[in-house]
């Protein structure tokens, strides 16, 4: 594969995946609406979310040259749907 193959397959791939984002949002958007969605509350860590999210793009980051860390500190537990805030997060 070439070089410029290459950076086609990344940018679609990228490209792909912002299709698929903008998808699962209009059908959460739609399950809001309609009153679907139910919601899961318990506690969570959310230090600890975000650290998962933080995995999730180092990848993407280091692309563009960009250092993702988290900041020092304790846990934060907060009651909630943890699979939705992630999706928030994202």
């Amino acid at each position: 594969m070439t070089p410029e193959q290459a950076a086609a397959l990344d940018n679609a791939d990228r490209n792909a995946d912002g299709l698929a984002r903008m998808i699962n949002d209009l059908v959460l958007m739609s399950q809001l609406r309609s009153g679907e969605m139910t919601l899961n509350a318990r506690p969570f860590g959310l230090r600890a979310l975000v650290e998962e999210m933080l995995e999730r793009l180092l990848g993407t980051a280091g692309l563009g040259r960009v250092q993702l860390a988290p900041m020092d500190g304790r846990e934060a537990y907060v009651r909630g749907d943890r699979e939705r805030t992630g999706e928030a997060l994202r």
